[in-house]
């Protein structure tokens, strides 16, 4: 918070106003954890905490501050994939919330609906932020459509990544996570 505080700071010293959605959208995005828990009444572990704020961490310091989403090709659609990962968790920690009986199908299509919105809605903001606040988010200039539909693809694949080791008899660790 602290950062992001500074960058909205030297945004407006500057008089550089392209990147303040993404900023202020920053302070949204750490509290989902907080809202996860009013809205939902989940109590988030620990465990959870972490890995979700590493990945903003890794998604925002990583690709924003350092520039890697700029300087190395490869880093954005990692990052997507990773929140594909993230969401299918997170959709299984819901599931179990609510008591959900579990059959494969399901899950799958659950994790998968659950991974797409989030793809979706994150897809949207950044076109959004692109056409109102003539940011650059997508690159849309370079890159146009195969940018999005190449992050929700890679979200997609992460998701279905985790579903084949949760699914996997010989890694119960991540039920157990669960």
């Amino acid at each position: 918070i602290i950062i992001d505080l500074i960058y909205i700071y030297n945004a407006f010293v500057d008089k550089v106003y392209d990147r303040l959605p993404a900023y202020f959208a920053l302070f949204f995005v750490l509290a989902v954890p907080w809202l996860v828990h009013k809205i939902f009444k989940v109590k988030i572990n620990d465990n959870m905490k972490i890995l979700y704020f590493t990945f903003i961490l890794f998604a925002d310091f990583g690709g924003c501050v350092l520039g890697l989403y700029v300087t190395t090709e490869w880093f954005d659609k990692l990052a997507h994939l990773l929140s594909g990962v993230l969401t299918a968790i997170i959709a299984l920690l819901l599931m179990h919330k609510f008591q959900y009986k579990e059959k494969k199908l399901q899950t799958i299509i659950y994790t998968l609906a659950i991974s797409s919105l989030v793809a979706v809605t994150w897809e949207i903001f950044e076109y959004s932020a692109d056409s109102f606040f003539g940011m650059t988010l997508q690159h849309n200039l370079e890159t146009g459509v195969h940018d999005t539909m190449g992050d929700m693809i890679a979200a997609v694949i992460g998701n279905l990544l985790f579903l084949v080791l949760y699914f996997s008899p010989k890694h119960d660790f991540f039920q157990k996570f669960i």
